[in-house]
Parts: C-alpha cells; structure tokens; sequence
C-alpha cells in the first residue's frame, strides 16, 4: 500500500486493535501484506523481496500444518519496503509439514 488511510484501515483490520499504527513515511516508502485470509493453524510470511527494474518481486510462503491450531486465526505478514512507481508482483508457495514422523 502506497497511503497512510489505506495502511490505517488494513492495520486495523489485521490486528483487531485500537493501538497506534506504526509510522510510515509514504513518501519514501509503502507496505506489503501478505494475509491468506481465515484458517485454522496455517502461517504465512513474505520470504523474499527482488527488484526487477523498478517492480518488486515479493516470494510468499504459507505453512500448512499436520496439526492445526484449535482455532481460527487471520495470518498476515507486513513488509516495509523502500517506495517505488513500478508493481509488486507476487510469487506464491505453499508447503506442508511432513506429518509421517
């Protein structure tokens, strides 16, 4: 996300709270967020950033688990990136734990 009433809505939105967002200077820089949305023990976190001319390439990793949690939960993972004019392209993986021992 590129403004600050966009990053004010998502991080509410992500934490559930009413604490005090974290300054971002959005003349320097913006926020990815990867969320994969509600699930039961699933994690999710942004592994690798890459700048491809003035895009960034953003590698996301969600962990599906043997055991899931006992209850649901939003995973989301927040990035702060230096700005720039060009799109953020996602590259999406998946992986789940060997459960056989």
């Amino acid at each position: 996300m590129r403004d600050s009433v966009t990053w004010g809505q998502v991080w509410t939105r992500a934490t559930r709270s009413h604490e005090a967002r974290p300054h971002v200077d959005f003349a320097r820089n913006m926020v990815l967020v990867a969320s994969s949305g509600w699930s039961i023990g699933d994690e999710i976190r942004i592994d690798s950033l890459r700048v491809r001319g003035q895009d960034i390439v953003a590698v996301v990793w969600t962990m599906r688990f043997c055991s899931p949690a006992m209850r649901e939960a939003a995973p989301v993972d927040m990035v702060l990136v230096p700005r720039t004019r060009g799109k953020v392209r996602w590259v999406e993986r998946a992986n789940r734990l060997n459960c056989q021992g």
